[in-house]
């Protein structure tokens, strides 16, 4: 959720008046940039951990939304990630703060170990599943929140119990930032999300097609829920990409269960972003180990697209999902179901 809650906490801080700079990792609807240096002495910056990116800040406030298992093709091991996110957080400026989701085990075991490095670093907590300092819970796309100051509620565009957590994440740095957190909930509501994330590529013949970019198997199961959340009734079927051969390989035993939510898999030909080390699976080996629903393998980005236009039905939700370029089937899906081919 990186993108997602840079975008969110930049899109309330200008909402409310002020020029807060930002640098947004995505495409973003409410914003022209990717980056602009704003004229308020705050600036909304995505930290990337691949490379140890995120080691070059030293935030006044810092946002850690979660330590997920990803990039340990260059990290090398858990242990190696967690010790770099730990120096991440251990960066904030004296008195300063870190904001986080408690809701992912390591992200709160993180806070507690910087808790006891740094007493000065105040710490505040958001989940949707326990108690926190920002308990959000939710009706639909609406919410609650409750915060030291009170309850603020609001709602949300995009659904999903994981975009629930960005707004908590968000809502709680730009209290702590000193915004007024009734107003910061009520920009939210405007917030029209990021590209790529559960974004709408068109609906035909009653289809319903969208792109996500979901890569990792936690991103996976969580985006196929925020879907049976906004579409009960329909079939989900997802095309999925894999993001290189070594994260299919590190993370196989997340990807054999994750796609569980859904009622078709296909997986297409990995998006290959680095090279191969000799320790890796592909799209094809990955379909076979994928537990439920069974999966086929399906090729190209346009050999899926037209597998799946040709065996969707009406009432279907299809997914184009992955962090690659998978985002291109959508197109040749409506196109084939109106009946170009």
């Amino acid at each position: 959720g990186k993108t997602t809650t840079t975008a969110m906490i930049a899109h309330a801080m200008r909402a409310s008046g002020r020029d807060a700079g930002y640098v947004i990792g995505g495409e973003a609807p409410d914003f022209c940039v990717h980056a602009k240096r704003g004229s308020d002495p705050w600036l909304v910056l995505e930290a990337d951990e691949y490379g140890r990116a995120f080691h070059h800040y030293t935030p006044r406030i810092a946002v850690l939304t979660n330590c997920e298992s990803d990039h340990l093709d260059y990290y090398g091991s858990q242990a190696a990630l967690e010790e770099a996110f730990l120096r991440y957080v251990s960066t904030v400026k004296p008195d300063g703060a870190l904001v986080v989701g408690i809701d992912a085990p390591r992200a709160e075991v993180l806070a507690a170990k910087l808790q006891v490095q740094r007493a000065d670093v105040q710490i505040v907590t958001a989940s949707t599943r326990t108690a926190a300092d920002y308990r959000i819970e939710s009706a639909d796309d609406s919410y609650e929140v409750s915060t030291p100051g009170g309850v603020i509620c609001g709602s949300l565009k995009q659904p999903g119990e994981y975009q629930r957590q960005n707004a908590a994440v968000a809502l709680a740095a730009l209290e702590v930032a000193g915004f007024d957190g009734p107003l910061a909930a009520q920009a939210l509501s405007t917030f029209n999300g990021v590209n790529r994330r559960f974004q709408l590529h068109g609906e035909m013949n009653d289809v319903v097609v969208l792109d996500d970019y979901a890569h990792h198997p936690t991103e996976v199961s969580a985006a196929i829920a925020a879907a049976r959340q906004r579409w009960p009734d329909r079939r989900v079927v997802v095309l999925f990409q894999p993001h290189t051969y070594t994260r299919t390989a590190y993370l196989i035993d997340g990807f054999r269960t994750c796609f569980a939510g859904a009622d078709a898999v296909y997986t297409v030909d990995t998006y290959a972003a680095r090279a191969m080390t000799g320790d890796e699976l592909n799209s094809e080996q990955l379909a076979s180990e994928i537990v439920a629903p069974s999966a086929r393998y399906a090729g190209s980005i346009a050999q899926s697209a037209e597998l799946a236009a040709d065996n969707a039905r009406a009432g279907d939700l299809i997914i184009t999902m992955g962090a690659g370029d998978i985002g291109a089937a959508g197109p040749i899906i409506i196109s084939r179901l109106g009946g170009t081919r």
